[in-house]
Parts: structure tokens; sequence; C-alpha cells
């Protein structure tokens, strides 16, 4: 793989990468935001380092393209962020004056109309209206019908059976090329993807399992094989 190739892998996985937190930063925190974007140099993730090269070069590469990249991103992102909540404050001024003052006007002309209108006529004198009784209503209870069937007692639901403990001993079970279904029949349980971007030709694609805080293990696909394994903190059974 020559070193092209490399950085327009990272290229590919910085842009895949989300910084809409920058842009709210930005437009929240513009002072402490956009000087740390400029001064923070970001790390490649967990799940890229299994499909970073094997050698050296390429690995400096990738990590340095996916770090310019990305960095770049961030920093454009919280001026962007900045800059559109200047925006909503000029929109919100602007369109809060305007109605002021042309709720102002419209307030003057009825006042005006309603000051000629009581100069040149007099009000007529209303006539109080008869006021009758309200006939109390008598409200009946339903009755059900003679051949509406009786109501069944409903059956317990069937309790959901508990999902499996990750463990080293089943993590050990697991072998390099499996498929996902594969997978998932070892552990017990369906994964939760955290990425999936396509190098090279092939489809990346990476799964994780929690127990807790402490106990995880991450898989990595290639074209639905497992090429990569970890576990953190796995008890032995």
């Amino acid at each position: 793989m020559t070193i092209g190739k490399e950085a327009d892998a990272a290229t590919f996985a910085a842009d895949k990468k989300s910084v809409a937190w920058w842009g709210i930063m930005g437009a929240l925190f513009p002072l402490v935001a956009i000087p740390i974007a400029y001064l923070r140099k970001p790390s490649v993730p967990l799940h890229l380092l299994s499909a970073m090269p094997n050698d050296a070069a390429g690995a400096v590469a990738f990590e340095a393209a996916y770090a310019d990249r990305l960095k770049r991103r961030q920093i454009k992102t919280a001026w962007l962020g900045f800059l559109a909540i200047i925006l909503f404050y000029v929109c919100v001024t602007f369109m809060a004056g305007f109605y002021r003052g042309a709720s102002d006007s419209v307030t003057g002309r009825a006042e005006g109309s309603d000051s000629k209108e009581a100069s040149t006529s007099k009000p007529a004198a209303k006539r109080p209206r008869p006021v009758t009784p309200a006939k109390p209503s008598i409200r009946r209870k339903p009755t059900p019908p003679k051949d509406a069937p009786a109501a069944k007692p409903q059956a317990n639901p069937e309790p959901k059976p508990k999902r499996r403990r990750l463990t080293l001993q089943s993590f050990n079970q697991l072998e390099i090329g499996m498929s996902y279904k594969e997978v998932v029949r070892v552990l017990g349980r369906e994964g939760k993807e955290d990425s999936r971007m396509e190098l090279l030709g092939s489809v990346i694609t990476t799964y994780t399992w929690k127990d807790g805080l402490m106990s995880s293990v991450v898989l990595t696909f290639e074209d639905d094989g497992l090429s990569n394994r970890m576990q953190f903190g796995l008890p032995e059974k």
C-alpha cells in the first residue's frame, strides 16, 4: 500500500467523523471552543487502529493525514457555529424591531378611530336579558348488553430470557474468519455497531459488546469475516 492511498483512506475516515458538537460549542462558547480547536491534535479512534497498515511509515502517514483532516473540519465547524449564532441574534433583533413598529402603528390607528367614534356617537343602553333557570340533567349509567361475553383474564406474559454474560472463556472461542452470526451465537447477544467504512474495496465494520463499565469486547469484521478482536476486563467464567 502506498502512502498516497493511506492518506486518502485517512481523509475518508476523518470526513465520516461527526463534528457537529464543535459547531454547538462554537455557538455557545466561542472564546473557549475556537482556541481549543486550533491547539488540539485529534487522535485516531480505537476502532481505526486495527485497520491501520502494519508498516511504520504507512501508520505514521495514516495518523498524520487523519489528524490534519479532522482538525481542519473541527476548526471550520466551530467558526461556522460562531457565525451562525451572530446571524441569529441579528435576525432576532431586526424582527423584534419590525414587529414592534408595526404593532405601535396599528395601536395608534385603533385609538384614533375609537376616539372619533366616541365623540360622534353615544352608546345605546343595553337591555338586560332574561335569565332562565337551567334544567337539571339526569345521568343514567350505561347497562351492559345481556349477550356480552365475559372478559377473559389476561395471561401473564412469559419472562424474557436473560442475556448471557461476557467471559474470557467465550471470548477465547472466537476465531479469525468467523461471520457475524457465528460470533453472536458464541457471545449470546447482538453487538452495537460503532463504525462502518469502506477501505480499499473492503467494508470494515466494528462492533462492541459491553458488560457494565469495566468489561467489553471490541471486534472488527472485514466483509463479514472476523479480522481482529480485543477484550478489556473480562472475567474468566
